[in-house]
Order: C-alpha cells, then sequence, then structure tokens
C-alpha cells in the first residue's frame, strides 16, 4: 500500500511536470488578459495572463516537499527543490508590458527584484531536480531506466545552461519557452519512469537488451573458435624446419 502511494505521487509529480507547458500556454491563451505581445515566449510570463503556472507550478513544489524518499539525500533535495518551486511562483519574472516598479507576486514586491529571485530560483530548481535524476535516479538495478534518468538529468542541464546563453547573448525571446518546456518534459518523464508508468515497455527493451547481448557473445565466441581452429591448420600445414 505504501508502495502504491509513492508511486502515484511520482507520477503524479511527472504528469505535472509534463503537463505544465500545455496548461500554462492554453489557459493564457484562452484568457482574456493575453492582448499583450509576447505573452507566448515563456511559460513564466503566462503568469500575467493565467493561474495555471501559479496553482500547477505550487502543487509541484508542495508534492516535492511532502514526499519522502527512502533516502534521506533525495528527501532533503526533494523539499529544497519544492521550496525553490514555491519562490518561482512567489516571485513573478519581468514582462515586456509593465514597468519594472510595479509591484507583484505574494510579497508585492517591484518587478526589478522578484525577477531575479525568479531567475535564481528557478535555476536551483532545475538543477537539483537534475542533480536528483542523474545521481539518485540511476542507482536501480534496471540499465535502462538508469540510462534514461541520466538523459534526461544531462538534458535537464543543457536546457538550462541553453536558456542562460539565450538570456545572455542569443536573445531570441520565442526561445524562451523552448527551452523551458525541454526542462520541463525531462523533469516530467524522469519522474514518470520512476513512478513505473513504462514499465512493460521497459521490460520489453530489457528482454531485447539481453537478447542483443547474448547474440553478441554468441557470435564473439565463434569467431573466436574459427580464429583458433585457423591457426592450428596454419600451424600444420607450415611445420617449423629444424
Amino acid at each position: 500500500m505504501l508502495k502504491s502511494s509513492y508511486l502515484r505521487i511520482r507520477n503524479f509529480l511527472g504528469l505535472l511536470g509534463c503537463l505544465l507547458p500545455v496548461l500554462c500556454v492554453a489557459g493564457a491563451a484562452f484568457s482574456p488578459n493575453t492582448v499583450n505581445k509576447g505573452w507566448w515566449y515563456s511559460i513564466s510570463v503566462t503568469y500575467y495572463s493565467s493561474p495555471m503556472l501559479t496553482g500547477v507550478l505550487a502543487a509541484v513544489g508542495l508534492f516535492l516537499i511532502v514526499y519522502r524518499s527512502y533516502e534521506t539525500v533525495d528527501t532533503v533535495i526533494n523539499t529544497i527543490a519544492g521550496f525553490f518551486a514555491l519562490c518561482v511562483v512567489c516571485f513573478p519574472c519581468e514582462c515586456s508590458w509593465l514597468p519594472e516598479t510595479t509591484r507583484v507576486g505574494l510579497f508585492w514586491l517591484p518587478i526589478y527584484i522578484t525577477k531575479w529571485v525568479h531567475y535564481a530560483t528557478a535555476f536551483l530548481l532545475f538543477l537539483l531536480l537534475a542533480i536528483n535524476s542523474i545521481w539518485l535516479f540511476a542507482k536501480g538495478k534496471n540499465p535502462v531506466k538508469n540510462m534514461i534518468y541520466k538523459i534526461c538529468g544531462w538534458t535537464m542541464i543543457g536546457a538550462l545552461l541553453c536558456f542562460g546563453l539565450n538570456m545572455v547573448w542569443w536573445k531570441v525571446e520565442p526561445m524562451i519557452i523552448f527551452w523551458e518546456t525541454v526542462m520541463l518534459l525531462a523533469f516530467g518523464f524522469s519522474w514518470l519512469v520512476k513512478g513505473h508508468c513504462f514499465d512493460k515497455w521497459f521490460g520489453r527493451l530489457n528482454k531485447i537488451r539481453k537478447q542483443v547481448v547474448k547474440n553478441i557473445e554468441i557470435q564473439d565466441e565463434k569467431e573466436s573458435e574459427n580464429s583458433s581452429e585457423n591457426q592450428s591448420e596454419n600451424s600444420s600445414e607450415n611445420p617449423e624446419e629444424i
């Protein structure tokens, strides 16, 4: 029963992570507040058009905080990540149609303050989620799952770096939402895998992997035997002269 509850929480977190980009953009698209240009350039900017970001990300943060893993390190990382997720919600980023002196967020601080808290906590949030996926999730016995955890984790780190480069140097605004979506999908998929959502598929992949490895070993043995036979034939045909 306890294990089933853990799996449900993991799957719920993974599902929220994967759906967050869709829910935020869809919520903002059907909102009467989306008359401003560039509202869809960033998932974070949809905060000003729709309550979806606040609701979904706050739920993710709370679930990360209350989630208790079998390892203390995992629990600590998830708790801190949950706190950062709540900070991302409470301290909004800037938007093109509001002056940075406008007071926003839970504490009604000026945007020129909240935006830096938003970016810093978002960076730390995804960094911790990536560390969790690469070094903690990937401790299991299933090599296929471990590989997926590492791919998801490094994808988050790569997208995080590209997001930073885009903000500082490239400055292509429509690319912001792309990198945000990549990070969220990688986070969501890793938690869905951790929740055993795709176990049937991974079981099949594991069987295929084992069969491939077995075939390679058999082929290597045959090649080794053939090589030994050829060497023995050559030595019998060309005896050394004394």
